[in-house]
């Protein structure tokens, strides 16, 4: 699928969730800018230094059919580099020097290898590949040199940061919404070996990150519907808020985050983010995974002033 065809599969999606769907706008030249390829997977570039947000593009990851639930912890799946191939060109298949790992589960981690061979491939450039010690065992196990990894951690306080051209960020502790009790947050320690099952990528530690540039307002960017551990100082621009699984999260709680996050930070908007079915091919267009838009609603009940709404996926949002 090429990028129009691409729109056009998912555009549905939007038409029937228009009321939930933030208003954003294209970047002018030299704007930083986010694009969403699926679950929490982002391009993020200023046209002149440019990083992947996590490398999940599989899509359907499942080498056989099975609903979700439980049972999906010990299903047999795969990286499929081909997928991600089709969705990378459909792009532009543009260049980028690091990708920054949020945290290990598979939609997050799964393609590591696929994206830094993708990107030597189309633009002779290998990537280096930034994340806890759980992630960076992942890109190991799947055979990515050591030398083009890089481990941060996971602290409270004095914070780990990189600077990728323009772009800095700065590592928060941030954390996941609650799992099934036997895939609760551990670690991985040595290279992943077992690839072929969900509960083989151990979570390592969420990192919330603080991305700041001299020609944007800051941004902060999360990857599950968890509360972390931090306060800012600084001012937030944009919040990118995962909501993936949150469908069950009381509304006390989300009250609670949404003024942790967006409230207490003052956040200039809220695009939400990681609320598509990161197993169904975008051949089938788009479906919201465990959650409902009403979350949405509650947001912005929370603060009417605050715009709040869908990123939008495949589309070049100015930051």
């Amino acid at each position: 699928m090429n990028i129009q065809e691409i729109r056009q599969s998912i555009s549905e999606f939007y038409k029937e969730n228009e009321n939930y769907v933030a208003e954003t706008k294209s970047p002018v030249k030299g704007k930083p800018y986010i694009m969403g390829i699926g679950a929490n997977t982002f391009f993020v570039s200023d046209g002149e230094s440019s990083f992947l947000i996590d490398a999940y593009a599989t899509r359907n990851c499942f080498r056989l059919p099975i609903k979700f639930g439980k049972s999906m912890l010990f299903a047999d799946v795969e990286s499929k580099p081909q997928n991600v191939e089709e969705i990378y060109k459909a792009i532009g298949a543009p260049a980028f020097s690091h990708i920054v790992c949020t945290h290990n589960h598979i939609d997050h981690t799964m393609d590591l290898r696929a994206f830094y061979d993708l990107c030597y491939k189309y633009n002779g450039t290998k990537p280096k590949i930034v994340g806890t010690l759980s992630s960076v065992n992942t890109a190991l196990g799947y055979g990515v040199p050591e030398e083009d990894t890089m481990v941060v951690h996971r602290k409270k306080s004095g914070f780990d940061s990189i600077e990728i051209g323009k772009f800095k960020i700065t590592f928060l502790p941030g954390k996941h919404l609650k799992l099934f009790a036997f895939y609760k947050s551990t670690y991985q320690r040595k290279p992943l070996k077992n690839k072929g099952f969900i509960t083989a990528y151990k979570e390592g530690g969420v990192l919330d990150f603080f991305i700041e540039h001299e020609n944007m307002e800051n941004v902060l960017l999360t990857s599950s519907f968890g509360i972390g551990e931090y306060e800012l100082s600084k001012p937030v621009g944009t919040l990118v808020q995962a909501i993936g699984g949150a469908g069950k999260e009381r509304k006390t709680f989300v009250k609670q985050l949404y003024k942790h996050n967006a409230i207490d930070t003052n956040a200039g908007r809220v695009l939400v983010s990681h609320y598509d079915d990161f197993f169904q091919p975008l051949s089938k267009g788009l479906h919201f995974i465990n959650v409902s838009p009403k979350l949405i609603e509650t947001m912005r009940n929370e603060d009417k002033e605050k715009p709040v709404g869908l990123l939008k996926l495949y589309e070049k949002i100015e930051l």
